[in-house]
């Protein structure tokens, strides 16, 4: 994922845990399977941004705990 890394390092240098970063993937793929239930399109291109996101940050907590020793 290219864009991982770039949010790894930001993550590290906020000092954010692995665990914190989880909760913001689990945060975007509710959110982005919520927006894929309703109706509009404008929604369902917010969906695939959430996923995106959620994607990224699935990538970054590995990435994280990878750097920072922490399990």
């Amino acid at each position: 994922m290219p864009l991982s890394p770039f949010f790894s390092t930001k993550f590290v240098k906020w000092q954010l845990r692995p665990n914190t970063i989880t909760l913001f993937m689990i945060f975007f793929g509710i959110v982005g399977s919520l927006f894929f239930a309703l109706p509009k399109w404008e929604f369902k291109v917010l969906g695939i941004i959430c996923y995106y996101l959620w994607y990224i940050m699935d990538c970054s907590d590995g990435e994280v705990a990878r750097i920072t020793k922490q399990f």
